[in-house]
């Protein structure tokens, strides 16, 4: 069975002694949430899965329906992602904006970035200890 990108993080999070909260509803007035939190630190985490969007699937025989580009190549014909959409875009905007407001700090990371999920714990890790005002090597480097 493969995990989704959310279930891969949270279990690679816990490896690494971080525990944030799934599906956190980081704004009662709005109702949005953010796919992991770290309440204490006020620091929430996406995963910005089907950014690509879908591939399309011939309904006779299930095969990907393929386009060729000016240069040869053959690209998968692809539908959706909701963060494509103007809707969903204009939704996310909203959502970023307001916890910005409310003082939250947040990561997104999409399925390309979380290849190198080392890179990314260490995003998490760097910015919940800035949050906590602790002083990291990376923010040490940043300053002098």
């Amino acid at each position: 069975m493969k995990l989704s990108l959310e279930d891969t993080f949270f279990i690679l999070c816990r490896e690494a002694g971080l525990f944030p909260r799934r599906e956190f509803r980081f704004s009662p007035s709005r109702g949005f949430r953010f796919d992991f939190a770290f309440p204490g630190e006020r620091v929430g985490v996406e995963i910005e899965g089907d950014i690509w969007g879908r591939p399309v699937c011939c309904q006779a025989c299930g095969s990907r329906v393929r386009r060729r580009l000016q240069d040869g190549r053959l690209v998968d014909v692809r539908v959706g992602g909701r963060h494509n959409s103007g809707s969903g875009f204009a939704d996310d905007c909203e959502k970023y904006n307001l916890a910005a407001r409310e003082g939250w700090a947040v990561l997104r990371f999409t399925d390309v970035q979380l290849r190198d999920i080392d890179a990314c714990i260490a995003q998490v890790r760097e910015l919940l200890a800035l949050r906590r005002g602790e002083r990291t090597h990376a923010a040490a480097a940043v300053q002098s």
